[in-house]
């Protein structure tokens, strides 16, 4: 936990960096000093672990939000990167950039396809 406003559970995706997950919605803030928070529970909740699913699809996302080219990089498969050169990989990434959430979210439910290479997932996709 930390005092920053939010709780930080910090998790790694390996080349495509870390995440952090928020406290979800159900959970209430009783206070935040010296760098610790404390929140109410709703009881009967469990943590579930993402699926690593999951996990590269939140870090591409990120990425593109925060404009980090180099983390959408890391969550794209190597099969991918093979069919882009400098430019076309630059205009895909400001394609989704441009992008609304709901426009992304809908593209990657219709062409990411998801490929394990050397124990992580990544992103392909069918174009």
């Amino acid at each position: 936990f930390s005092g920053e406003n939010d709780l930080r559970v910090t998790h790694s995706y390996d080349d495509a960096g870390t995440f952090i997950l928020l406290p979800p919605s159900g959970w209430k803030l009783l206070g935040a000093n010296y760098h610790v928070e404390i929140y109410e529970v709703p009881e009967g909740w469990k943590y579930t672990e993402p699926d690593s699913k999951t996990l590269v699809r939140g870090a591409l996302l990120h990425a593109v939000e925060m404009d980090e080219l180099m983390r959408f990089y890391y969550c794209l498969h190597p099969d991918f990167m093979r069919t882009l050169d400098r430019n076309s990989f630059y205009s895909f990434f400001n394609m989704l950039k441009n992008m609304s959430g709901e426009e992304r979210q809908k593209f990657l439910d219709e062409k990411a396809l998801y490929g394990e290479i050397s124990g992580k997932l990544k992103i392909n996709f069918k174009i």
